[in-house]
């Protein structure tokens, strides 16, 4: 990804990394409880007893799955073999599109990978996380994407296409609701998007390195770094036919480590008009009028945090 434009180095060094990795493998924090105001999404059992291999090109990865929550992944070379993990795996609002997500407990630097897959055409995108960027700092997250299949040892064959990088997105505005927090995403070009969060008295704007990943239409794989807060890794997969979406966030520093999997319950596309209407709306009356107008369902947290 390119680099941010405020240049986190310039920050204090949220601390070594051996403080960032001995709190990885030892975090204070229960890693996966929900996180703050996020609204958790069913897990999906529909790997249990499964066994195959993920194809990217030259590279492939061998998988177990025990049960819904339990998996094997094949590591090969010395000192190798069938290494367990514990895993999450939801289903979109998109019929047999799946999100998983497992962390390679042995890797150094800490790392993950988060699945995009598609069990009707057996195309599968992975992202693999690691914590520590060295154009950043010690605890924000480098993600790379790699585009390939999955092979179940039925005798299917390969898709003749895979999963792609798409700008269908550019240029446009969403409101989305996670649970209680209400936000805008501006997704300015196919590198950037722009968060703007409505939470307390003057709300949150920040724009962050950010990619959309085609997986069918109208139905994305949104991935970004979260420079405004620890440089955590967010990912889920979108579908804007239901303009719903599920997915995880993972980061980690000195002292812990989060892998907080959400949803996001409800959205909607705005207009230039739209925007300009909010904008005015919200400086006359405040946030939540404005997102009242647009069609938000407010629940009562939703209203109790925006009073904050």
């Amino acid at each position: 990804m390119p680099r941010y434009p405020l240049d986190r180095r310039e920050r204090d060094i949220p601390g070594a990394s051996r403080d960032v990795l001995d709190s990885m493998r030892n975090p204070y924090n229960d890693t996966y409880k929900h996180g703050l105001f996020m609204s958790h999404p069913p897990y999906s059992g529909a790997f249990a007893g499964k066994e195959g291999r993920f194809v990217f090109g030259d590279r492939e990865i061998r998988y177990k799955f025990k049960d819904a929550h339990s998996l094997s992944w094949f590591l090969p070379g010395a000192g190798g073999g069938w290494q367990d993990e514990y895993y999450e795996c939801f289903e979109s609002s998109s019929k047999n599109l799946f999100f998983l997500f497992h962390e390679r407990s042995d890797a150094i630097p800490p790392a993950s990978r988060s699945f995009a897959i598609d069990l009707d055409n057996n195309k599968v995108t992975m992202l693999y996380c690691t914590i520590g960027n060295e154009d950043y700092t010690n605890q924000d997250t480098d993600i790379m994407p790699y585009f390939g299949y999955a092979d179940w040892y039925d005798g299917a064959e390969p898709p003749q296409e895979l999963h792609h990088f798409t700008n269908e997105l550019t240029r446009k505005a969403v409101l989305w609701r996670i649970n209680t927090w209400i936000l805008i995403h501006y997704y300015t070009s196919k590198q950037y998007f722009a968060n703007q969060v409505m939470i307390g008295q003057d709300g949150l704007f920040a724009t962050e390195p950010a990619r959309h990943v085609k997986l069918r239409d109208k139905v994305t794989l949104f991935y970004w770094r979260e420079m405004s807060a620890t440089g955590g890794m967010g990912a889920d997969i979108m579908d804007f036919n239901t303009m719903t979406a599920v997915g995880i966030w993972y980061g980690g520093g000195v002292g812990f480590k989060q892998a907080n999997a959400f949803q996001r319950e409800d959205g909607k596309f705005l207009s230039v008009d739209d925007l300009i209407r909010f904008e005015q709306i919200a400086s006359e009356r405040g946030e939540r009028a404005a997102m009242e107008a647009m069609g938000v369902d407010l629940s009562e947290r939703s209203i109790d945090i925006l009073s904050v």
